[in-house]
């Protein structure tokens, strides 16, 4: 059993923040910033192809009020909602899931370097994604 349905199953304790028949989210015990939330379905999915879509939409529902009160209540400006998919990803926990960072600047974060396209390699990449 993965740690996240470990933490559902209440044999894990955390701090609840959020949940409800399809997810369940709670403080992440070492945040990026205070308020720092993971957002997860209570059945378990190792990622976001494997989610059903029904509970995708319950999981962006529940973001979007937890992101409100984040700026509400702990007076953020912003916050970054962050899934790593996959281990390329950086993704750890093979549980779907998301992050909820709260942030006060934009140095915060660290973007990886742009790229750009070169000849043709943007109308390849599209015809590839509308086939």
């Amino acid at each position: 059993m993965c740690i996240f349905c470990q933490i559902i199953a209440g044999e894990i304790p955390v701090k609840p923040v959020f949940e409800n028949d399809q997810v369940f989210a709670f403080l992440d015990h070492e945040p990026m910033n205070f308020g720092h939330v993971l957002v997860l379905p209570r059945n378990h999915y190792e990622n976001i192809e494997e989610t059903p879509v029904e509970v995708l939409q319950a999981i962006i529902a529940a973001v979007k009020e937890i992101g409100l009160k984040i700026k509400d209540k702990l007076d953020y400006p912003a916050y970054n909602v962050i899934v790593n998919n996959g281990p390329e990803a950086g993704q750890k926990v093979f549980h779907s899931h998301w992050h909820i960072t709260p942030r006060l600047d934009v140095g915060e974060i660290i973007w990886p370097p742009q790229k750009e396209y070169g000849p043709g390699e943007m109308e390849e990449i599209l015809e590839k994604l509308l086939s």
